[in-house]
Parts: C-alpha cells; structure tokens; sequence
C-alpha cells in the first residue's frame, strides 16, 4: 500500500493521466518509460521496476547510493548541491520548504554516455518538516541526441562561415590558373604550335590543380558529413589531423599565421574521425581568430601517448584568456566576437569529447593560451 501511495501520487500529479486510473498503476508509468523513486525521512526508499534499469544501476537495491552510483562525475557535485541532493543528504538542514522541480544529469549505460531527466517533490508532513522526496526518471537521450544533432549542424555551418572566403579563394585560384593554361593549349593547338615539352609541364600543372582542388572538396565533406551515430573507427591520428589542417590551411596563410605540428605518424586511435577533426578544426580556427592581430602569430599542436591515453594540445601566441571569460567559453552561445562568432564551438566541442569519454579544457597554468584535448586510445566497451 505504501508504493502503491507513491505511484497514485506521482501518476495523478502528472498531466499526461487524469484521475480516474487506480493507485496500482505502475504498468502506466513503464508504458511511459518513466521509473519512480522515492526516499523518506525515516529512511524507507523505494524504487519502481523502471529505475535500475533507466539509471544502469549495477545494483538494483533502493538506496541513496545506488542511485547516484552511475551519475557522470561531472555531473555528481551539481546533483548532490540541488534540492534533492541536498535534501536527502541533510534531512534536518535543509529548509523545511515544500518544492518540486527537475534535475538533468549524465549517467554510463552500457559503455555509452545516457542523458537522464528527473522530476520532483519534497512533502512536509503536518509538523512543517519534510516527509519525503517523490519524483521520477526518465532517459531523454534520444531527444538529446537530436538536439545535438541540429546543434552540429548549426556549429559546422558556423565554422564554414567562417571559412567560406578562404575557401572561395583556395578554389578560385587554382581555377584561375588550370583555364589559362587550358586556353594557352587551345590555341597553340589552333596554330600547331604544340610543343610536347610543354604541353606535359602544363598538363601536370592541371593534374595536380585538380587534385588540390579535390583534396579541399574532400575535406569539406568529409568535415559536414553526419556521424553522430555511427560507430567508432581504429584509425591513426595523423589522417584525422591533415583533414582538419586542409580546412584551415587558406585561413592560416590569409593571416599568415604559422601552424607547427608534431603529429605522430602511426599512433592507433579509436574514435570517430569527422567528429575529432571537427573539433580541432574549431580549436585551430578560433586560435587563428584569437591571434589575428598579433605582431607574432603561430599555432602549435602537439601529441603525447601516456600510457592508456592520448594528450592533444592546441597552443598559440597569445598570452592567455581573462579568467572572467575563461569559465564561460565552453558555454553554448557565449562569444566574445559580436557579429561574428555564434559561440557554438567549443560548446559542440565538448559535446563531441565527452561521446569519446574524454574531455577538453583550457590550461590556465600556461603562459600561452593552451587547450588542451585529452582521449583514451581505446574506447571502452
């Protein structure tokens, strides 16, 4: 009778059912993919069928540290700092409130990364203190995952904005070039005038004109091409690198800007390579943004292995970030660049890291403003 009490409450609560269903009604709420919790002052919790297996728990007993056992670590101290948290933590501290609420948090499940969507309510019992918590959780991850989408999307176009001119002018030039010599062969032609000497120095000139131009278009699809879903690939890093460093190569000679690279030729890497060309594209980009004014302008990107791990850093010629815009940048939406940047790439980049169970950040100790890009080498399963 006492679960089924939380399961009348929670379902009646919800606008999605109306009053007439019974108290045992959990078969609605799996209907609904959603799994009810509850933790009470008097330490009873309970757990509806759906919770372990929302929350990938390895454990299914209902207790407060079951529940929290598979939250990204990330994640943990704000879920922990929130009402709930704070709640069932501290239940004579905390303010004797009635509330209700929701909480999003990052849970592992199976080897891959779970967006969970929580909702509230804390009751007081007659006395004003607080009797209980009551709320239910739900995995979103597949709503997530197409806002992400959308959100790539919008990121890559961002950073193509960006580059359009720069690609124009990587396109244009060599086409400029292949139709001179094409009409400096027509018309020897016309006049047989042909000399072979020079017909094969021109056809050369044209092949391999083609094949940068190929080389560029290659690039940007390679760069567009959505691969949110798609597995990961063992590859090496190197390829993944040059894509990104053709994208940006007419960008770094327009503001001639020095790009060194000490990229190892045959470091395994399991990832997924659009995504991680993606990112470096956007870390090389904005350092070439950054810098663009500078009397001294060059970018170095280095790699390490250390032991089960790849370290990627991304250095340039300025002197660091302010800390008050440091610890916004990895924001969605947040830019220093009005009118320009639409504050969506390091947002995506983080994004993109965190599927690959890595992470990104930016290296406050340097004395040269530094991100610095940290993957395993092996996905895990």
């Amino acid at each position: 009778m006492e679960n089924d009490k939380y399961l009348y409450y929670m379902i009646k609560s919800s606008a999605a059912f109306s009053s007439e269903y019974s108290p045992n009604s959990e078969d609605i709420l799996s209907a609904c993919k959603l799994g009810l919790w509850a933790f009470r002052n008097n330490g009873q919790t309970f757990f509806g069928n759906g919770v372990a297996e929302i929350l990938g728990l390895a454990d299914p007993t209902p207790t407060f540290e079951n529940f929290i056992s598979s939250i990204h670590p990330q994640d943990l101290p704000d879920f922990l700092d929130s009402t709930v948290g704070r709640t069932v933590n501290h239940w004579g501290v905390t303010p004797l409130t009635q509330a209700c609420g929701t909480f999003d948090f990052r849970i592992y499940h199976s080897g891959s990364v779970r967006f969970i969507q929580g909702r509230f309510r804390v009751n007081l019992n007659h006395n004003g203190s607080v009797d209980d918590v009551v709320g239910t959780v739900e995995d979103v991850t597949e709503a997530k995952l197409v806002d992400r989408r959308r959100f790539e999307t919008l990121g890559k176009l961002a950073q193509l904005g960006q580059m359009v001119s720069a690609i124009i002018h990587e396109i244009n030039t060599p086409l400029a070039v292949m139709s001179f010599y094409a009409q400096t062969l027509e018309r020897d032609s016309e006049k047989k005038q042909l000399d072979q000497t020079k017909v094969h120095l021109q056809a050369g000139h044209i092949s391999r004109l083609t094949l940068r131009m190929e080389k560029m278009i290659k690039s940007m699809k390679y760069y567009m091409a959505p691969r949110v879903n798609r597995d990961f690939e063992l590859t090496t890093l190197a390829p993944v690198f040059t894509e990104a460093r053709v994208l940006c190569e007419e960008k770094l000679r327009e503001e001639d800007v020095t790009l060194f690279a000490d990229i190892p030729e045959r470091l395994p890497l399991e990832c997924r390579p659009g995504q991680l060309s993606q990112v470096l594209t956007n870390l090389i980009l904005n350092a070439v943004e950054s810098i663009r004014h500078l009397p001294e302008r060059w970018i170095r990107v280095e790699v390490k292995e250390e032991g089960q791990k790849v370290k990627i850093t991304v250095t340039d010629s300025g002197f660091g970030i302010p800390p008050e815009i440091a610890q916004s940048i990895m924001l969605p939406f947040f830019t220093t660049r009005e009118g320009h940047g639409t504050g969506l790439g390091l947002s995506l980049c983080c994004e993109i890291v965190d599927q690959h169970h890595g992470y990104l950040r930016y290296d406050d100790q340097s004395p040269r403003t530094t991100f610095v890009l940290e993957l395993p080498l092996r996905q895990p399963s």
